[in-house]
């Protein structure tokens, strides 16, 4: 039987659309999505049809999307991307029976529990908890934030919008870093500092805090530049780009396996933590994790996992659909 259905995963930047098939219990994602660029079509139909078609002019009857945005009403808007658009709308204009739309951090949430041990690299601690809540972390074009409690046979995903929670700076270095974000935003969020563009604005941060020289005009810097320089060891400011923003986002880290009691384990994911490799500082990352004062034996066994895994948000989803 031909799929009837298809799952996107809509970031800030990029759209990639799969069709969803069943292969017994739960539905998978295909292989091979198709990804295109937001800033390309004026809305959200036009970008879901042009994939559609790219599917093999594949005709749904189902879907479901994951959003970078808050979804608590029938009309959504994303967070860092260029749309809004009415979810009964959308379900209309594109002929389906049924649209399911989420967070997008809640469907790569749904994904954990589908993960199998080599898509994962573990970054210290021991064994997961598996009745135990789990964080996920995605770091793109803005910080995702997810969690999913298990109660008995069932799972549910937290959907919310934790990447723009208070950055707490933790030393000295740190509140300067604050204070350069605090002279340009009104609100300086985790998301502010751990994301594509806050990577790059954090590189600016250092240059001026640690009155270093780039490599890199850092007016005209972005995460993909700093990815290339730290992997090619050429520039001082981004490799403390990537030591800084490694050791912020193991602090986030640890406060948010304190606050679920995420003995399950915490996950990272995102464009941002896959493009700089093993530039992303593993041992920066898993001493502020765990550096809680009281609280440090606490977190020493929570295991933290780099997800390798292509598109784990379609996964999610397709399994999500079915449900």
């Amino acid at each position: 039987m031909p799929p009837d259905a298809f799952v996107a995963d809509i970031g800030g930047t990029n759209l990639r659309i799969a069709t969803a098939y069943r292969r017994g219990q739960p539905e998978t994602a295909s292989a091979n999505p198709q990804t295109l660029v937001c800033r390309d079509y004026d809305d959200i139909v036009a970008a879901l049809r042009e994939g559609l078609r790219r599917l093999d002019h594949l005709s749904p009857r189902r879907g479901a999307i994951a959003i970078a945005g808050p979804v608590t009403l029938d009309s959504v808007t994303m967070t860092n991307g260029p749309w809004t658009f009415s979810i009964d709308q959308l379900t209309h204009d594109l002929g389906l029976d049924e649209l399911r739309v989420v967070n997008d951090l809640e469907a790569l949430a749904h994904a954990l529990p589908h993960l199998d041990p080599e898509d994962l690299e573990q970054i210290g601690g021991k064994t997961s908890v598996e009745s135990s809540a789990r964080v996920v972390v995605a770091s793109g074009t803005g910080l995702g934030i997810s969690g999913l409690l298990a109660t008995g046979d069932h799972v549910a995903a937290i959907s919310g919008e934790g990447g723009h929670v208070d950055f707490a700076p933790a030393n000295q270095r740190e509140i300067e870093i604050w204070r350069w974000f605090a002279d340009r935003h009104d609100h300086v969020s985790v998301e502010r500092i751990l994301s594509g563009p806050g990577l790059a604005d954090l590189y600016r941060a250092l240059a001026d805090v640690d009155e270093s020289k780039p490599a890199v005009d850092p007016i005209k810097v972005d995460a993909q530049a700093i990815v290339g320089l730290v992997q090619a060891e050429h520039c001082l400011v981004a490799l403390a780009a990537a030591r800084d923003f490694s050791a912020i986002l193991g602090a986030v880290a640890g406060d948010l396996a304190l606050t679920l009691g995420a003995r399950g384990g915490v996950y990272l994911a995102g464009g941002v933590l896959t493009g700089l490799g093993y530039a992303f500082d593993r041992p920066a990352f898993r001493q502020r994790f765990e550096n809680k004062g009281r609280f440090r034996d606490y977190l020493r066994p929570i295991p933290c996992y780099l997800i390798r895994t292509l598109h784990p948000a379609l996964t999610g989803l397709a399994h999500l659909l079915n449900r």
